[in-house]
């Protein structure tokens, strides 16, 4: 966050240059031989220790040349596996997610509001409080 501009464009920025110093306390690197925190989107996967499966390959974007070998391998096999009469072997495509494709079935539904008033009020007139006044 860097905040204002010095040049005068159209949209007029009226915050100064260290607007981010000013919010968060932290000045701009202004050492260019530091380096910057790893962004979020970069396209190297980081090692998380919980997250499994992958190889190296998918760390330098040659994933793609994994998965042609896997498709080309599932190929090789489903011949052998036709010929026997087997059934197919899963895709090794990612976007291929036969489970997310099923009918998900709610646990919830939504309430009867008409009938939920209806009913409390009938137990409300039921439930009146009449006046115990002996004048009247």
């Amino acid at each position: 966050m860097r905040g204002g501009s010095k040049s005068n464009f159209s949209y007029g920025c009226k915050y100064p240059q260290n607007m981010g110093k000013i919010i968060t306390g932290y000045s701009n690197n202004s050492n260019p031989f530091l380096p910057d925190p790893n962004p979020l989107n970069s396209n190297l996967r980081s090692h998380v220790v919980a997250q499994k499966g992958g190889s190296f390959l998918n760390d330098f974007g040659l994933g793609d040349l994994l998965l042609n070998y896997y498709k080309a391998s599932d190929f090789g096999k489903n011949i052998w596996h036709r010929y026997n009469g087997n059934k197919k072997l899963m895709s090794a495509e990612p976007t291929h997610q036969p489970e997310l494709r099923k009918d998900i079935k709610y646990d919830h539904t939504t309430a009867d509001v008409p009938k939920y008033y209806e009913v409390s009020t009938g137990k409300a007139v039921q439930n009146t409080l009449t006046s115990q006044n002996p004048e009247s």
